[in-house]
């Protein structure tokens, strides 16, 4: 086995599962797949860069809604105008990405705080945490908790309070939105140990919440949408009512990448254009601008663009910018509930050198 291949099988071991920021698998209705979207007439205006050579980038993803700024950017040619090449690589789970990005294996790749990453981060892993890849607003989440429909309607649930005694499901335990489930049970002066959790893939919540087998489910669109569209439950609070303007999701590059400063700054010029597109088309509801963006995301993530009206779309910062003291929250919590036995400094891990490079390459276009 080769020694490379042989840490990141040991960095797997020590980080275990790694937050819930993305599905556990392939989201609901997507097709696994290695590569990206097929390309599409770049949007006009956009200048180009002049390497001296073309360069592969290696990129690790589950296929999510969340990773839109990797998908426009592919698919409207804005990492070929930085002369990057992007190699897309499908894994089942943002877990696992974890080891290959602090080995080297990947370039660049997204996924969420976790006490797994936090835990890491204090034990030398080295990788670095570049930009945002998907957050709560003030007022809302793409992160929800449904509450089986029955239960509501029956009056059996009316406030946090009357969680007491029920099951909720989430992807796996120390992820990150485990600090506003633990504040939406302290809503109602309840404690983890006041309710049963159970652990299962997003996909399974669905299908669990509509035979009973549990009461509430911790998860993401568009399981939410799909569990509301099939009256199977109602998406009762999100993440934003507990931890409001949390960064949920993250790209990270390896430490060999971050090295190579104009390569990753281009690449992060690409990423923000494909964010823009994104914020222009689904936050801004440029209607033009999303039917071209639309089948774009239909192949990369699977899901169907009629149901993208029914979701609560995530946030993405237009200028990549992380909320740090929403994870610094996230692992003190995951410290003072004895999750992790030490605590990172995530200031030494978090690096906005190449979101401030590129915001300032793309202002003086």
């Amino acid at each position: 086995m080769p020694a490379g291949w042989a840490r990141s099988i040991a960095w797997l071991l020590l980080l275990g599962v790694l937050g819930a920021c993305q599905p556990a698998g392939a989201p609901a209705g997507s097709r696994p797949a290695a590569t990206a979207a097929p390309p599409v007439a770049p949007a006009t205006g956009t200048a180009r860069a002049t390497p001296e050579a073309r360069q592969t980038v290696k990129v690790g993803t589950v296929g999510s809604f969340t990773d839109a700024g990797f998908a426009i950017g592919i698919a409207r040619g804005y990492y070929a105008q930085q002369g990057l090449d992007i190699s897309v690589e499908r894994l089942d789970s943002a877990a696992r990405m974890i080891p290959f990005v602090s080995t080297g294996q990947l370039d660049v790749a997204g996924g969420g705080p976790s006490a797994g990453l936090f835990q890491a981060l204090a034990r030398g892993v080295e990788l670095r945490i570049v930009a945002d890849k998907g957050s709560a607003s003030e007022q809302d989440s793409y992160f929800c908790f449904l509450v089986r429909k029955d239960l509501l309607d029956s009056g059996r649930v009316r406030s946090e309070a009357d969680l007491r005694g029920l099951t909720i499901a989430a992807a796996a335990p120390g992820n990150s939105v485990e600090l506003a489930t633990h504040r939406l049970l302290a809503a109602g002066g309840l404690s983890e140990g006041d309710v049963t959790f159970v652990n299962m893939s997003y996909q399974d919540m669905h299908s669990a919440l509509a035979t009973g087998r549990i009461d509430v489910a911790s998860t993401l669109e568009p399981v939410c949408a799909q569990a509301v569209a099939d009256q199977v439950a109602v998406r009762w609070r999100t993440t934003a009512d507990y931890h409001p303007r949390q960064t949920i999701a993250t790209v990270f590059y390896s430490p060999q990448f971050a090295a190579q400063t104009e390569a990753a700054t281009r690449f992060m010029v690409a990423y923000l254009q494909g964010v823009r597109d994104y914020r222009r088309a689904y936050l801004e509801k440029d209607a033009a601008l999303r039917a071209q963006l639309d089948p774009i995301m239909a192949e990369w993530t699977g899901i169907d663009p009629r149901v993208y009206d029914g979701m609560v779309l995530p946030e993405l910062a237009a200028d990549g910018s992380i909320n740090v003291a929403s994870i610094e929250e996230l692992q003190d919590f995951f410290w003072q509930s004895g999750q992790i036995p030490e605590r990172a400094d995530l200031r030494r891990f978090v690096d906005d050198r190449f979101r401030e490079e590129a915001v300032r390459r793309l202002a003086a276009r």
